[in-house]
């Protein structure tokens, strides 16, 4: 008869080997996944540029709003400033006021009327002195920008052109100078507001009276322009843009959208 202790150590030995072989599958597999989460020599990791944010972010068309027989971009509200010009003369006008992050990152996105709907601009406010570059991005007009200081003297300005919407990376427009506010205006128009390097800019009421029948525009075009960002902007910021419902189906102030647009 086969003595039980034999039985006992063949138990045991086998036992042995069985956890010995658990021990290294689950070896093995720690292993596979370790392969299987390491990224590839050369392969991109993930990115944070501002192209690359922008391009993948979801961007909606804003719709408009009829106030005061112009065609504002609902959301926004309208403003007055008052430009002295070098010779002395002083002009008011009426323009579109983004004084909030996500309305200065949308500003004239998508915007294809020259005319604004009747408005002379767009002015973007800051609580506190700013040097942020605008950029282009979704922006259908071709812009002039003033950088202005809280005393109301200009800063800087320039031209900046559409970005191409297949463009990887947008050029921004620097002011090389700290700024309270930023007046865009289709490109060319700083000379009609009389905004120079000798001008001088006073905001007033946060509502416009009614055009005359001369000066009142069309419906204004797309979305708007230039964006600050980190914007910039045409930073730029922008652009850069935002998420509206249209209300005005025969405004030229943006496509309408389903969904819509730094």
């Amino acid at each position: 008869m086969r003595s039980s202790r034999g039985v006992r150590r063949g138990c045991a030995l086998g036992l042995e080997r069985l956890t010995g072989l658990t021990v290294l599958a689950a070896l093995l597999a720690l292993v596979c996944v370790a392969c299987s989460t390491e990224t590839p020599t050369g392969s991109a990791g993930p990115s944070t540029s501002r192209a690359a944010v922008a391009t993948s972010s979801t961007v909606r068309v804003p719709g408009t709003v009829a106030v005061n027989d112009r065609i504002r971009i609902d959301g926004f509200k309208e403003v007055t400033v008052t430009v002295r010009a070098a010779d002395g003369t002083t002009r008011t006008f009426c323009l579109m006021l983004a004084d909030t992050e996500a309305l200065r990152e949308q500003g004239l996105m998508f915007v294809t009327d020259p005319a604004l709907g009747g408005y002379d601009g767009m002015l973007f406010s800051y609580e506190a002195d700013d040097d942020g570059a605008f950029w282009m991005k979704n922006t259908r007009l071709p812009l002039s920008i003033a950088y202005v200081r809280a005393d109301g003297t200009t800063a800087a300005t320039t031209d900046m052109a559409p970005c191409p919407d297949d463009a990887t990376v947008c050029p921004s427009y620097p002011p090389g100078a700290r700024y309270r506010m930023a007046i865009e205006v289709p490109q060319g128009n700083l000379a009609r507001l009389g905004i120079s390097d000798s001008s001088t800019v006073t905001v007033g009421a946060t509502s416009c009276a009614a055009p005359s029948p001369r000066s009142a525009g069309g419906s204004a075009g797309g979305s708007a322009g230039g964006t600050r960002g980190s914007s910039g902007g045409t930073s730029e910021p922008t652009a850069n843009g935002s998420v509206r419902t249209a209300r005005d189906a025969s405004s030229s102030l943006g496509p309408q959208p389903t969904a819509g647009s730094a």
